[in-house]
């Protein structure tokens, strides 16, 4: 298929925390894919849900968010290439074709595999993860236990449900025995550090875990590594996946929140590649292609270690679609491990529509 016959659907928006982050990311993706010839449709989703396309997702990729429009957009099971319709205001419906979807969706509602079980639903090929591996990426108690068992480097932690925070002091009591303080409190399924919190007194605890549940059902609670360094890494691939060079954050504050991320507080700096022996490298790309292959990951995955000052090496999170725009972390890794913007963009298209052929192979009755 050639390029300029490639028609993408870039989605972007969404209803997490991370909004304007994908519209960024959406902005650059949608440069490079115009300058490589693919034909690009844009689909932005609002806070509410709502999707929007046409002029308005050109407004919205303008001016940074996804305000609500007048169009009624559905994707249809089953529809295949033709599965994106849009019904105009005097009630006829339109159906655009579509080769490849690119969903640059953060955190809930992108990254959970919800939308990639629309996608798949839909007959659409996509980039990055499937349903499981986005769904369990996303879940850090599912994540966390399904690396333990197959003995992968992990802080130990602990597992609390919304309803056991009626006792809170016996959950108190659990996380004193087993954790100690200091300790990261954490929703199980939440993104950009939301709801998180970083643990250093004992009357700190109780806040912590009702602030947790408040953004979701499950809690995790995990022993923090004391100063630790913090090391990403880039994956790229479907079944033979590759590793980047590793990079690393440090910054000022009492840990990567969402206020260091996103509104520069703390003063993050990266550092590319980063400045560690090449025996820890090379452990750490033969972790990240372990996780890679139990986590049944696809397309790209940044995953992130800490690294405790007496060098041990704990992997922290698997992010299925990582930002993405040319000055984020993952694009920046590529781009030390000679790959140009441009470049990384038109691979993932590859491996989406790879992993659909592969996906067709499977039979569907005896």
């Amino acid at each position: 298929m050639q390029d300029k016959e490639v028609k993408v659907l870039v989605l972007f928006g969404g209803r997490s925390a991370e909004h304007e982050v994908s519209v960024l990311s959406a902005r650059s993706i949608v440069q490079a894919l115009r300058q490589q010839q693919y034909g690009v449709i844009l689909a932005g989703v609002a806070r509410s849900g709502r999707w929007v396309v046409g002029p308005a997702a050109e407004a919205a990729l303008e001016a940074g968010v996804v305000e609500d429009g007048p169009q009624n957009i559905s994707l249809s099971p089953g529809g295949g290439n033709r599965a994106l319709q849009v019904q105009r205001e005097d009630g006829s419906v339109q159906r655009w074709e579509v080769d490849v979807v690119f969903p640059v969706l953060h955190g809930t509602g992108g990254e959970d595999g919800s939308i990639q079980g629309l996608l798949e639903a839909s007959g659409l090929a996509y980039v990055g993860a499937g349903v499981t591996a986005s769904a369990l990426g996303m879940d850090k108690v599912l994540t966390k236990e399904l690396w333990r068992a197959s003995g992968l480097p992990v802080l130990p932690s602990l597992t609390f449900r919304r309803w056991q925070l009626e006792r809170l002091e016996d959950c108190v009591a659990a996380v004193l025995a087993k954790i100690g303080v200091p300790c990261f409190v954490k929703p199980a399924n939440s993104g950009s550090s939301v709801g998180i919190s970083h643990v250093t007194k004992i009357c700190e605890l109780g806040e912590a875990l009702q602030l947790a549940a408040q953004f979701d059902r499950k809690i995790l609670v995990e022993r923090a590594c004391p100063q630790p360094r913090e090391l990403e890494i880039g994956v790229i691939g479907n079944d033979h996946p590759q590793c980047s060079e590793p990079g690393e954050i440090s910054y000022q504050s009492a840990f990567y929140d969402y206020r260091t991320k996103y509104q520069n507080e703390g003063a993050p700096q990266l550092t590319i590649p980063a400045p560690i022996a090449p025996e820890l490298v090379a452990t750490m790309k033969e972790l990240a292609l372990r996780v890679w292959a139990i986590s049944d990951l696809n397309g790209l995955a940044r995953i992130d270690f800490l690294l405790s000052p007496e060098g041990e090496l704990y992997l922290n999170e698997v992010n299925t679609m990582p930002g993405f725009t040319q000055f984020s972390m993952f694009s920046k890794l590529w781009e030390a491990s000679g790959w140009e913007y441009g470049q990384l963009v038109r691979r993932l298209i590859e491996l989406a529509l790879e992993r659909q052929l592969d996906l067709k192979r499977n039979k569907i009755a005896p």
